[in-house]
C-alpha cells in the first residue's frame, strides 16, 4: 500500500525514506517545544523580577514625592528636635531615594535583557521548524509535500506544529515590545527626578500604576496558545507510543 497521506506515484520517496524523514522531524519537534518551554519558564522569573523591582521603585517614588511636597517648616521641626543631629534630614532622604530609583530602574532594565534572551530561546525554537531537511535523496518538492501532509506523530504535520508555535513566538515579540514601552517610560521618569525641578505629582503616580499593571498583567500573551501547543505535543507522542 502506499505510503500514508501519499499519492503513488513513480518517483514516491521508499518506505524508508518516509520513515526516516518523519523519525527527522520528530527530532525537530522534541527541540522545538524543549526550547518553547524553556524560553516560556524563563520568561516568567524574568517577568517577575522586573516586577518587583519595578514596584519598589514605586514605592520609592511616591515616598520622594512625600518628601519634595512636605513644608520646609515641617521638616525643619524635625530637624531641630534631634538637637542637630538631623540636620540635613530631607536633602539627606531626598537623595537615597533618586539614588535608590536610579538602581532599581536599572534592575528593570536588567530583567528585560533577559527577557530578550528568553525571547531568543523561543525564536530558536521556531528556527528549529524552519531549517531545511537534509535528509538525501528526497526533492525539494517531496520534503514540501512531506511537510505539509506527512505526520509528525499522529495527525499533525510539520507545518501544523510550526504554524502553533509561530503563533507563541508572536505573542511573546508582542509582550516584549509592550514592556519596552514600560521601561522607557521608568527611565525617563526616573531621569528626569533627577533635577531639582521636578516634583512627583499625583498625574505620574497615575501613570505609574497602569506601567506596573501592563508589566503585571502582560496582556499580549496568549497563555492559552503555549498551553495547547504543551498538551496537543504530549497527546499526539503519547498515541504514536500507545499505537
Amino acid at each position: 500500500p502506499p505510503p500514508r497521506f501519499m499519492t503513488p506515484d513513480p518517483a514516491a520517496p521508499s518506505p524508508s525514506s518516509l520513515a526516516r524523514h518523519r523519525q527527522n522531524w520528530q527530532r525537530k519537534v522534541r527541540r522545538c517545544i524543549t526550547k518553547v518551554r524553556q524560553g516560556s519558564e524563563d520568561w516568567c522569573e524574568a517577568q517577575s523580577e522586573g516586577l518587583r523591582a519595578a514596584n519598589r521603585l514605586a514605592n520609592d517614588l511616591v515616598l520622594l514625592k512625600a518628601f519634595l511636597l512636605q513644608s520646609q517648616s515641617a521638616v525643619g521641626g524635625l530637624e531641630k528636635s534631634g538637637g542637630g543631629e538631623l540636620s540635613g534630614l530631607r536633602d539627606a532622604a531626598v537623595e537615597k531615594l533618586r539614588r535608590r530609583a536610579r538602581i532599581e530602574a536599572r534592575e528593570v532594565e536588567r530583567a528585560h535583557e533577559k527577557l530578550g534572551q528568553c525571547l531568543e530561546v523561543l525564536t530558536a525554537g521556531a528556527r528549529d521548524l524552519k531549517v531545511g531537511d537534509t535528509l538525501a535523496p528526497l526533492d525539494e518538492a517531496a520534503v514540501r509535500r512531506l511537510r505539509a501532509e506527512q505526520s509528525v506523530y499522529w495527525t499533525l504535520t510539520p507545518n501544523s506544529y510550526l504554524k502553533k508555535v509561530e503563533g507563541v513566538v508572536r505573542c511573546y515579540e508582542k509582550e516584549y515590545e509592550a514592556k519596552t514601552t514600560v521601561l522607557s517610560f521608568l527611565n525617563d521618569t526616573v531621569d528626569a527626578l533627577q533635577s531639582e525641578n521636578i516634583v512627583p505629582n499625583d498625574d505620574l503616580e497615575d501613570k505609574l500604576k497602569v506601567q506596573l499593571v501592563a508589566w503585571m498583567l502582560e496582556p499580549e500573551l496568549d497563555l492559552v496558545s503555549l498551553q495547547d501547543l504543551e498538551d496537543t505535543f504530549a497527546l499526539e507522542k503519547g498515541l504514536c507510543k500507545q499505537y
